[in-house]
């Protein structure tokens, strides 16, 4: 063989591995997505809008758009009070957050029927430092203020019913939406620099995974995993049963079971950070996974079981 026919050679196996390897991890503004997705039960409404009650009247908050620039998060959201027998009232609220994941600024528009749009704006301290109950204190506070802002305006209109309730609608909206943007990036800290996390796949081939979830955590029941899982794509995937491949972070040790809720009578395997494979059939010992454990240090009291 020539040699220049083994360079070839080697490039296209490299070329192999470096795809086999690549696990597709999430970025921030997928972490922010997934809790969002949580919260609003994953947009049933044809995936982009969720609609409930309050108070008597009914409500619809728009998927928000969430994007980065210069390590400053905007997310971005419409809120719709549909009226039966008149015009829907609209609300439009952008919150920016820091690369830590505070809120910084908060600008409020609504529009009631043909009224003058209502204006409502927050913005924070420059130099914050916060604890983390301070930072939920300031989420409620920023929410609260621009919200009395707009009910202060209403009611001077002698609206009522839904449209009074209007701002407390926004004040909730503004903490859950807030308080998902948090949680988002502290999970993406996890997953990025700590690697606190597992990944599974459902097919043999690193394709996408189905599901990341963070560390510590523990999944007596995989039948409601996905609920909690991560959506890399903005969408739930059934991946229940299909478990093929599993990549565990380098800040991970991961313990499946074979049965439910941990049973110490089924079989237990155990897989060490770093641990990468597109194809648990290999091992003879994993059998059906059922439930799991993730650990951010080596679980003493299952150095027995066979690890990888």
């Amino acid at each position: 063989m020539s040699i220049m026919k083994k360079i070839c050679l080697l490039l296209f196996f490299f070329i192999l591995l470096s795809t086999a390897i690549n696990t597709y991890a999430m970025d921030g503004g997928q972490a922010i997505e997934a809790e969002l997705n949580k919260i609003y039960n994953y947009w049933p409404d044809n995936e982009v809008k969720y609609r409930y009650l309050s108070s008597g009247s009914y409500y619809i908050i728009l998927k928000p758009e969430v994007s980065c620039i210069s390590d400053i998060w905007t997310v971005s959201f419409i809120i719709v009070h549909e009226r039966s027998l008149a015009k829907d009232d609209y609300a439009h609220v952008t919150l920016l957050f820091n690369h830590e994941g505070i809120l910084t600024d908060a600008r409020t528009e609504v529009q009631i029927a043909n009224k003058p749009v209502i204006k409502a704006d927050w913005k924070a301290a420059s130099s914050l430092i916060l604890t983390e109950k301070g930072i939920t204190l300031l989420i409620i506070s920023a929410a609260s203020e621009i919200a009395n802002n707009i009910f202060s305006i209403i009611e001077s209109w002698n609206e009522s019913g839904g449209r009074l309730n209007f701002p407390a609608v926004i004040n909730h909206n503004i903490n859950y939406v807030s308080q998902a943007v948090r949680k988002g990036i502290n999970n993406y800290k996890s997953f990025s620099i700590n690697g606190l996390y597992v990944e599974f796949f459902g097919n043999p081939d690193y394709e996408i995974p189905y599901a990341g979830l963070f560390g510590p955590a523990s999944f007596g029941k995989l039948d409601a995993l996905y609920k909690y899982a991560i959506s890399y794509k903005g969408e739930i995937i059934d991946w229940r049963g299909k478990i093929k491949g599993i990549t565990v972070g380098h800040g991970a040790w991961l313990v499946v079971f074979e049965d439910e809720n941990f049973s110490e009578d089924g079989e237990k395997t155990g897989f060490l950070p770093g641990f990468t494979s597109s194809d648990l059939e290999e091992y003879e010992n994993i059998h059906s996974i059922d439930s799991i454990k993730i650990y951010d240090h080596f679980p003493e009291e299952y150095k027995n079981i066979k690890w990888y």
